[in-house]
């Protein structure tokens, strides 16, 4: 597996000040299952949610930590101004919060090439679960899902109208072309007769 491949040895994982639940759930996911055998521990989805409740990104994790170290990643503040990030799991009323930020620390010396000396890292630390209240919940997924319903239409919309403003203007500098065209056709049929006429004019009599 390729958390396998990423973790250290487990004496390591112990220096770094990970907790003692932590590593062993680390290092038992790190055995590959036997054919036909389901691993112990599942991915889990946790939802990024703003200070008004409104939920947006989606991380995954078997742990709520491991989806908050994603989450960190991406909004992540600094050492001295960390940022808190409210992680909801799906299908519950929990809410972790964490707080999050990012440190720029040296790359590890087996590095690609491509990978530059110094790289960013997220560092997360749990604060607290938050229950949510179930009606309050369950009537903020409503307003989200009308806000994502009104959206939809508007960009709907807005696409139809830019669609037939398209085929308004094709049809209008086709109609154009055309135009020019028969003119030109008009112009070349008018000088043609001209020169006719003219040449007509300046033969001599016989």
């Amino acid at each position: 597996m390729l958390l396998g491949s990423l973790l250290r040895t487990k004496n390591n994982i112990y220096d770094e000040g990970f907790s003692s639940i932590y590593v062993s759930i680390m290092v038992e996911m790190s055995e590959t299952p036997q054919v036909g055998e389901k691993p112990k521990y599942e991915l889990r989805s946790f939802v990024l949610r703003d200070g008004e409740g409104h939920e947006t990104s989606t991380f995954t994790g078997v742990l709520p930590r491991q989806a908050a170290l994603k989450a960190a990643s991406r909004f992540g503040g600094t050492k001295e101004q960390p940022v808190e990030l409210y992680l909801r799991e799906r299908r519950t009323r929990k809410v972790h919060v964490f707080s999050a930020w990012k440190e720029l620390v040296d790359a590890p010396e087996t590095r690609p090439s491509w990978l530059p000396a110094q790289i960013n890292r997220s560092f997360v630390k749990k604060i607290r679960v938050i229950h949510l209240d179930i009606e309050k919940m369950r009537a903020q997924k409503i307003v989200d899902k009308n806000a994502k319903k009104e959206r939809t239409a508007k960009r709907a919309a807005a696409k139809k109208a830019r669609i037939v403003k398209q085929n308004a203007d094709r049809r209008a500098a086709k109609k154009e072309r055309a135009l020019k065209r028969a003119a030109a056709k008009k112009e070349a049929k008018k000088a043609a007769k001209q020169a006719a006429t003219k040449k007509k004019v300046t033969q001599p009599a016989v």
